[in-house]
């Protein structure tokens, strides 16, 4: 992510935060660790830049059993059975199937920077411990949260191998640490409530819509719809293929490049739903 100061020059810019972000604000609500292991979840459609390799690396470096990890979603191949994959998922259920999980801490193994995080806002909204990469949107999001961990070495699969052990034998280190609120940006939590909507409910712009012209756009709107909807049926045929044994084996003679390809071809919105 750049620097702030990169854009120093600019005086019209703004910094402001989604508008879910007032209602994932302290609520950390740790589960008890209990003799069992540690569950550790992972959550979304996983990339290679979004960490899938690291994670399958992580859980079959650690051969014992106190630490298991599951993945809430999957991965953009098949990944060994030490990750325990539970499929894809609708944003409705999904706070109830992490209850289901009934994991003790929410991981992000990502690579690369992300703008926001979707699931990263699953996590604060379940109330559970967070362990990220330090780098994108985590170091802003956690900062000053209590029960989170922002992971420097987060490209070295032993350092990741040592951190879970160390969490596995003192669960309470991890709900200790607080991330700095240093971390955090100035943001005006006001925009969207506020200067956002201001030309819509000033009264200087009218707009004439005709009910010929609302009817074309409801009929092409349907249009796309049917077409989504065979080109999605067929990505999900097509997921479904890739997660049998024969073709998983397929999967990994297709370059990640391709796979892509035909994603975006076929589905352009996220894929984790």
């Amino acid at each position: 992510m750049s620097s702030l100061d990169e854009f120093s020059h600019l005086k019209s810019w703004v910094i402001a935060p989604h508008m879910d972000n007032h209602r994932l604000d302290n609520n950390l609500q740790p589960p008890e660790r209990g003799t069992g292991p540690l569950k550790v979840l992972v959550l979304g459609a996983l990339s290679p830049e979004k960490g899938a390799d690291v994670l399958e690396t992580v859980a079959t470096e650690i051969q014992d059993q106190h630490v298991q990890f599951h993945l809430l979603g999957y991965a953009y191949r098949v990944l060994n059975e030490r990750v325990i994959t539970h499929g894809a998922y609708a944003e409705s259920d999904a706070i109830q199937l992490i209850k289901e999980i009934s994991p003790h801490v929410v991981w992000f193994p990502a690579l690369c920077a992300e703008t926001y995080s979707y699931t990263l806002s699953l996590a604060l909204e379940a109330g559970l411990p967070v362990v990220a990469s330090d780098i994108g949107a985590f170091p802003e999001r956690l900062a000053g949260r209590a029960g989170s961990h922002l992971f420097k070495q987060y490209t070295d699969s032993n350092a990741w191998v040592e951190f879970w052990n160390s969490v596995a034998s003192d669960y309470s280190r991890l709900l200790s640490e607080t991330v700095d609120r240093s971390r955090a940006v100035s943001v005006d939590t006001s925009f969207y409530h506020q200067a956002y909507t201001d030309g819509l409910a000033s009264g200087t712009v009218t707009a004439s819509v005709t009910v010929d012209l609302i009817r074309a756009q409801m009929e092409r709107a349907l249009l796309v719809d049917r077409s989504c909807g065979r080109r999605r049926w067929i990505f999900d045929k097509l997921l479904s293929l890739l997660s049998t044994r024969w073709g998983s084996r397929v999967g990994r003679l297709i370059p990640v490049r391709l796979q892509r390809r035909i994603k975006r071809l076929l589905v352009r919105g996220a894929i984790h739903e």
